[in-house]
């Protein structure tokens, strides 16, 4: 809503006038108008408390696709949630994650390695069609506790006007971007995090799920953007009221060499959970071990 002060404008009237009182209601609003609040009458003076705007929101029109949103919590919840829906997300059939691959998602990690303005196709479903006007709305988040409050955008040189990817643009500092022609940009109110919607559309007959292209405007080790910082991305599926009633989270990697760098994680990984599994049997053959000689 719009902010509001109350300005005073004194009206001075001919003395030889009369003037009939005018009935004010006990919060002080006279219930003949909704114009001013009546005050006193001193010296044939009329005091009147007049609304006075002092701050106008910005407007933007579909056609720019440029919205602001109201304030939302300044740590959003990343745990997955089916919700009442059954809402949960997949990626297709990939071919082998060579090095040269575009983009591909480990199963092992959870993660999705893409790289840097891939269109990504990220399939959505439900286990029941939604209410008319649900919406999917896309938000990365930084993940590690130091840099969580933080807003992701894109960095200075990529988000810069002369870069050729904000040619016609209405959002060139966003990270994410969906391919749609009704996806709506938004920034909130009172984090400044940056969003973009789509309305979300239930799958088309003989089709379990609803595709939706997503690009990663920027690389993970640009200066000034992500800065090797790690972050997830979090698809919430809102109905009309702006509530949430799904979400899904995982962790995206925005790299030159998607294919690579899957496999230097995953091998890291299982390294990991190799070296964890080793360390728990030790631990149990040593419990067993007591347990017997006692």
């Amino acid at each position: 809503m719009t902010n509001c002060k109350r300005k005073r404008v004194s009206f001075h009237l001919p003395k030889r006038r009369s003037i009939n009182p005018i009935e004010v209601s006990p919060n002080g609003v006279n219930p003949s108008t909704s114009v001013g609040t009546h005050t006193d009458f001193p010296n044939g003076i009329i005091h009147m408390d007049f609304p006075e705007i002092s701050h106008l929101q910005p407007v933007f029109t579909q056609q720019e696709q440029f919205q602001q949103t109201r304030a939302s919590c300044a740590l959003p919840a990343t745990d997955n949630w089916p919700g009442q829906y059954g809402f949960s997300v997949s990626f297709g059939p990939q071919e082998k994650p060579t090095k040269s691959t575009a983009w591909t998602y480990s199963e092992v990690k959870d993660k999705l390695y893409v790289n840097m303005g891939t269109a990504c196709p990220v399939r959505f479903h439900t286990t029941h069609p939604t209410q008319r006007g649900t919406i999917l709305r896309c938000m990365a988040v930084f993940t590690k506790p130091e840099y969580v409050t933080e807003v992701v955008k894109r960095c200075l040189n990529h988000s810069s006007p002369g870069d050729m990817t904000n040619e016609n643009h209405p959002a060139p500092e966003h990270l994410i971007r969906c391919d749609s022609p009704q996806s709506h940009y938004l920034i909130d109110f009172n984090t400044g995090r940056h969003s973009v919607t789509v309305p979300f559309e239930n799958p088309q007959a003989g089709m379990f799920y609803t595709t939706y292209l997503y690009k990663f405007m920027c690389l993970g080790s640009c200066v000034g953007g992500l800065n090797r910082r790690p972050i997830k991305i979090i698809f919430t599926l809102e109905n009309e009221h702006g509530l949430c009633v799904g979400r899904r989270s995982l962790e995206v990697r925005i790299c030159a060499c998607p294919g690579r760098d899957r496999r230097i994680e995953e091998k890291h990984f299982e390294q990991q959970r190799d070296h964890s599994h080793k360390v728990l049997g030790k631990l149990l053959n040593v419990q067993l071990q007591r347990y017997v000689m006692n």
